[in-house]
Order: C-alpha cells, then sequence, then structure tokens
C-alpha cells in the first residue's frame, strides 16, 4: 500500500511544518528509496542543485534507512549532516523522517569538488552557494534527533487514528516547547524548575512536584495544600519506585492508598505520578494535580513525554556532575585532589588579600606508611588511607578546603584561623589519629602548619613553608605539629612556639 494511501497527507505536512518550524532545519518525509516526498523548511541551494542533478542523496539517504533501519545520524558525502528516523505500520517499513540538511564544516571544498567531480556540477558554483549554508550546532542535532524520533513514533498513529490527528499535532508541539525550553541546561534545580513552570502553564496542573533522591520541588496553587501534598507524595513515592509504571488515581480522597491519611477529603484531585529513569532504573517522580474527573487519557502522551525527556536531561546532568566530581576528588578518600587544592586556594588568598584575614595551611603525612604497606599489603594501606580521610572530615569545619595532597600526604585550608586556633586545631587531629584504633596497628602522622598573618603571601608559598615545617617535624621526632608564622613576605617565617598538648 502506498504512502498517500495510508496517511492523512495534509495533516502529517502540518505536523512536519511544525516540526521544522520549532527546529529551524528543514524536514522531509522520503521513501524508501531515499526519494522526497514531503518537504517542510527552506532547503539550501547547494543541497537543492545535488538533488536535481543525480541521485547522490537520495541513494546516500536509502543507504543509511536500510543499512541501519533505526534512528541515528550521519554525514552525507556531499558535507551536510542529518538525522533520520524510520516509519514503520505494522512492522513493515513505510518511510523515514529526515532532517537536514545541516552544516557543521566551516570549509567544505573539499565536499564540493568531490560533488563536483560526481555530478558534473561546476564547483565553483557549488562552493559559492555553501557560503549562503547557515552552520548549525551539536545541539540543533541533538534536537533534530529527538523530533525525527518523535514524528516516526506518531505517524502510525496518525495513520490508523486520523480523528487524533489535531490532538497528535498539539502534543508533538507541546513536546517540542518542553524540549526547547529544556534546551542544554544541565543543572537540576533549573531543569526541576522549567518543568514545573511548564507542567501548572502549558499541561494546566494545578499542583506539580518532582521528587528526584533527595531533592524535593514543588507548585501549589494553595499554600496550606502544600504539607498535605507532601504527605500523599511520600505515600505514592515507594510505589512508583517499586512498581516502575505510571500511576493514576482519579480521586484522592477515594483511594485506597490514600484515604488514611489525615484530612485527605481536603484534596479533591486526580494526581498523576510518573517515574523518573535514570540509566534505566527509577530514581523519582513526577506528580501532577488536577480536577476530578479531567480526562487522563487524552494527555497521558504528553506527560510521559514530559517526564521522559527531563529524565534524559537528569541522566546528562548526573553524568556531568560524576564527571566534575571525579575531576576534583579523591576517589580512595573521598577529600578533594591536588587540582582542586591549588584552584580553591588561590581564591581563598585572593579572599584573605580582599579582606585582610589570615590563612592558616595544614600540611602533614603518615608516619612510617611505606613500613605499614609492606607489612599488611596495599589493601591494609588504602583502607588507613579512607580511615584517615574519615578522621579529616570529622575534625574539619564546614569552610575548610580539605584534601588528599598525594600518595599519604594531606592538606587542610583554613580560612580566618589565627596561629593559637590552628595549632589547637592541628593538635586535635594529630591526637585523633594517634589514639584511633586502626586495623593492625597504631598510626600516628607529622604535621607542618603555616600561619600567613599577612594577605600578600602567594598559594606557592604558603605549601613550601608549610612542607619545610613538615620535614622539620619528620626529623624531629614525627607524631607532632612544627608551627611557622609569615608576618611579612620581606620576613623569613617565625617558628612559634606552644607547648604540645598531650
Amino acid at each position: 500500500m502506498e504512502f498517500k494511501d495510508i496517511v492523512d497527507v495534509p495533516t502529517w505536512q502540518r505536523m512536519q511544518d511544525s516540526a521544522s518550524a520549532v527546529l529551524r532545519v528543514p524536514v522531509v518525509t522520503i521513501d524508501t528509496a531515499g526519494r522526497q516526498m514531503l518537504v517542510s523548511g527552506v532547503i539550501p541551494a547547494y543541497s537543492i542543485m545535488i538533488e536535481n542533478r543525480s541521485l547522490m542523496l537520495a541513494s546516500s539517504r536509502a543507504r543509511e534507512l536500510h543499512d541501519r533501519m533505526e534512528p541515528h545520524t550521519f554525514q552525507c558525502q556531499s558535507g551536510p549532516h542529518y538525522a533520520l528516523a524510520p516509519v514503520y505500520v505494522n512492522g513493515n517499513l513505510l518511510c523515514a523522517i529526515v532532517a537536514g540538511p545541516m552544516r557543521f564544516l566551516e570549509d567544505m571544498e573539499t565536499q564540493a569538488i568531490y560533488v563536483s567531480k560526481f555530478t558534473g556540477l561546476n564547483s565553483d558554483d557549488l562552493i559559492r552557494e555553501i557560503k549562503s549554508f547557515p552552520l548549525s550546532t551539536n545541539e540543533t542535532l541533538a534536537a533534530s534527533q529527538a523530533a525525527v524520533e518523535t514524528l516516526a513514533k506518531l505517524l502510525p498513529e496518525s495513520s490508523m487514528f486520523r480523528k487524533e490527528a489535531t490532538r497528535q499535532i498539539g502534543s508533538l508541539r507541546t513536546l517540542l516547547d518542553f524540549s526547547n525550553q529544556l534546551g542544554t541546561q544541565l543543572e537540576m534545580n533549573p531543569l526541576f524548575i522549567t518543568t514545573i513552570n511548564f507542567c501548572v502553564k502549558q499541561l494546566g496542573a494545578q499542583d506539580a512536584a518532582i521528587w528526584y533522591h533527595d531533592v524535593r520541588m514543588r507548585f501549589s496553587s494553595e499554600d496550606d495544600r502544600n504539607s498535605l501534598c507532601s504527605v500523599v507524595e511520600q505515600r505514592l513515592l515507594p510505589q512508583i519506585l517499586g512498581s516502575n509504571t505510571v500511576m493514576h488515581v482519579p480521586d484522592a480522597r477515594h483511594d485506597f492508598t490514600l484515604s488514611t491519611i489525615p484530612h485527605i477529603e481536603a484534596l479533591p484531585n486526580s494526581i498523576v505520578a510518573l517515574p523518573l529513569h535514570v540509566d534505566g532504573k527509577p530514581e523519582g517522580m513526577l506528580v501532577l494535580y488536577s480536577s476530578v474527573g479531567t480526562v487522563y487519557e487524552s494527555s497521558l502522551g504528553v506527560m510521559q513525554g514530559v517526564a521522559q525527556r527531563l529524565s534524559a536531561s537528569l541522566e546528562k546532568a548526573q553524568s556531568l556532575r560524576s564527571a566534575q566530581e571525579n575531576a576534583v576528588t579523591d576517589g580512595l578518600t573521598g577529600l578533594q585532589n591536588k587540582r582542586y587544592l591549588m584552584d580553591s586556594l588561590k581564591a581563598e588568598v585572593a579572599r584573605a588579600k580582599q579582606f585582610n584575614r589570615p590563612t592558616s595551611l595544614l600540611i602533614f603525612d603518615i608516619d612510617n606508611f611505606k613500613s605499614y604497606n609492606d607489612t599488611f599489603g596495599h589493601p591494609a594501606g588504602d583502607s588507613l588511607l579512607r580511615d584517615i580521610g574519615h578522621l579529616i572530615r570529622q575534625n574539619a569545619n564546614q569552610i575548610d578546603i580539605t584534601c588528599r595532597y598525594g600518595g599519604e600526604e594531606f592538606v587542610i585550608v583554613m580560612p580566618e584561623t589565627n596561629p593559637e586556633h590552628a595549632v589547637l586545631r592541628a593538635e586535635k587531629l594529630r591526637r585523633s589519629i594517634a589514639n584511633h584504633p586502626f586495623d593492625h596497628r597504631q598510626c600516628t602522622v607529622s604535621l607542618g602548619l603555616v600561619v600567613a598573618m599577612r594577605s600578600d603571601v602567594s598559594p606557592d608559598t604558603l605549601i613550601k613553608e608549610a612542607d619545610k615545617a613538615l620535614y622539620t617535624s619528620k626529623k624531629t621526632g614525627k607524631n607532632k605539629v612544627t608551627t611557622m608564622i609569615i608576618v611579612d613576605n620581606n620576613i623569613a617565617p617565625i617558628a612559634y612556639d606552644m607547648p604540645k598538648i598531650v
């Protein structure tokens, strides 16, 4: 059966036009031979010239369609990129939706010369047309891929249920609008705020809430509903995470699970709770409240689309956050690493200079760590380092910068800490480690402390002088704190003696 016999062509053309307008990229429906059937948007003259002269583009599209048989992006031999998604009806390949061409290369002269040889077109004409071919971005390609996948899923539905075509167009526009609002945002709070605002303004939800790990965000049409809605959501969350399915409560007041909640009669609402997935696992939920009697089925697809797109953005955000944390966090101890220390110390020194405050830096390492490793093995050494990291966090203040400097060496930066307090804190940490019941034997640390009273001391100077103090502690018996004070950059550091606290 032919395309026109299955599809309501005017309706499909409007859906395709809407997608092209939102993406600002041409969108084309092609047959299984790669030939254009429906075109939306303005095709660049560069591609039109090639399309009119040869079957190069059609052959390339057909080859991509039949070789992979799944949604994907590809680069044509003529240079531009495309996003393609095949359309199946009753299990049979009917056609494909293609977004493009999109140009990423600033200079496509090589591709133009290749096309000229293949098609007989004048290479100068092709190069001239390339210059009027706008450049695209990776975000445009990703959005185009998502759009053609959505279109490919909607086409079979619209072909079998033409009376639903108008609603499908609205759904597509709504989801494309939501995708554009999310954009490339990869911060949790803006993602949640954008989603909740969209659900309230565009989907007409009276209330909306997102639960994701330990983050809770909600909007309520009335402030006095927040507490009651929170209790309801606490009841729903285990069921959503456990069943991993959408839950629809037609009337919260008469639901078996919710009816025992005090004052539930004050919540005359229909509720839809949708799971949020990260790496294929349910990690949270999106909850939407509407008036009792609201038609649930007609908007379910859009709700699920919103939840899926939010989930995809959360997955990217989590991956980015993990990468950022791994870049500045020591995987063994959970403390920050040397890279983070150098960046943070530079900022802290600049802040201290601005407000004329002292800065204390403590550097220390584990005494006889090599013999510990050699005697008990490297796993035991790793365990010891983890325990030391835990003790450092226990003894640190909230504003301290705590880092594993390398090997068995650690650094703590104590902002706005004068010599007396810095020594007391260093001694407290020393005693905490010396008295801790480690797995195999008692361990101690040697510490070097430097306090810069003037703010014009560089980060490198702080670390260098603290390291000298650490060496003095090692040389004079270990398990002790050696303290130096820098009064002025032009004066040598002064030893600071304070009675050792036993």
